[in-house]
């Protein structure tokens, strides 16, 4: 089970791009990873309240964090997700990369969306430690998770990421079939 970790460098907060959080939001509310995001009377990681603007439960004395005034601000912001114009784009140069790849290798919508993700999942710390959140995934799991981040169908997700699909094909993205693992353990 994760510990409690110290709040994250403001330098790292002020640089958290959208898209990543909102993938926080969905890791923490419709996946559940709220469940060990509160730990008790404290969060997994203060740094990560202050980001996802709960900055007033950690300013709270550490025995009155109110475990269902967090979930609903949780969702309150989340909710600001739910309208499609709403949700952010990666970002313009990882997006840009990935169009040329998609040209040399012929990738889809689907395969784009996947790659940015793991992308981002690999080099953002954050994004990884709230992934961890949801414990150990097995493959079907992580076609679940991938499904709900990336608001694809899970059949198209899976077909993405078969062994003969282009991602794993080209080298770029796989998922590691045996056994259970975090999210990023999974994705390679």
């Amino acid at each position: 089970m994760p510990r409690h970790r110290p709040a994250l460098p403001s330098l790292l907060v002020m640089k958290l791009h959208p898209i990543v959080r909102y993938w926080l939001l969905c890791l923490l509310v419709p996946l559940g990873g709220h469940r060990g995001f509160i730990q008790g009377n404290h969060f997994f990681d203060n740094g990560l309240a202050e980001v996802l603007g709960l900055s007033q439960f950690t300013e709270a004395s550490q025995d009155a964090l109110d475990q269902k005034a967090v979930v609903a601000a949780l969702r309150h912001e989340f909710g600001q997700y739910q309208a499609p114009s709403k949700c952010p784009a990666s970002p313009p140069v990882l997006r840009a990369n990935t169009l040329r790849l998609s040209a040399l290798v012929g990738l889809t919508g689907t395969d784009c969306a996947i790659l940015e993700f793991a992308v981002m999942l690999h080099n953002e710390r954050l994004l990884d430690d709230v992934a961890d959140l949801l414990g150990q995934l097995s493959s079907n799991r992580v076609f679940y998770v991938l499904s709900v981040l990336l608001d694809i169908p899970e059949d198209t997700i899976r077909t993405a990421l078969n062994p003969q699909g282009v991602l794993a094909r080209s080298g770029l993205v796989s998922v590691t079939r045996n056994g259970s693992g975090t999210l990023r353990g999974k994705i390679d």
